[in-house]
């Protein structure tokens, strides 16, 4: 019987050090997904500011070809950041009803906002999935 009740003890201790590197593991993901969602913000702002100045000058087409490549890749490493989370999700990794409240409207926003991000031949196929299930 002892043998049993420690048996126990290790089994929930196991759970609860599972538990925790899953939010740890969660927490580092959510942290990713802000700090490229931040950097994707300030190229838009980068742009929007090179924009205003333009009034009082001729673009240059080296700065804009910039801009496009930094907004490009900074909407990639987000959406990559999406991706992996959608993977968890669709996974099991996490669950699905605590993350659908929080990320529901992120996901719509972006597929709705980037369609051509995400035709036919799309390389997020786990948001475009996660978006059809919810």
């Amino acid at each position: 019987m002892a043998t049993l009740y420690q048996l126990f003890i290790q089994l929930k201790n196991l759970n609860t050090t599972l538990r925790n590197s899953t939010l740890a593991t969660l927490i580092d993901l959510e942290n990713e997904i802000i700090r490229r969602k931040e950097n994707l913000d300030s190229v838009g702002f980068e742009i929007r500011q090179y924009e205003i100045n333009l009034k009082e000058e001729t673009p240059n087409s080296e700065i804009v070809h910039l801009f496009v490549d930094k907004d490009k890749s900074a909407l990639e490493n987000y959406l990559n950041s999406l991706d992996r989370l959608s993977y968890c999700i669709l996974n099991n990794y996490f669950l699905e009803r605590d993350w659908r409240s929080e990320y529901r409207d992120v996901i719509f926003d972006i597929v709705d906002k980037k369609q051509e991000e995400f035709g036919v031949s799309s390389r997020y196929r786990n948001i475009k999935k996660l978006y059809n299930r919810w």
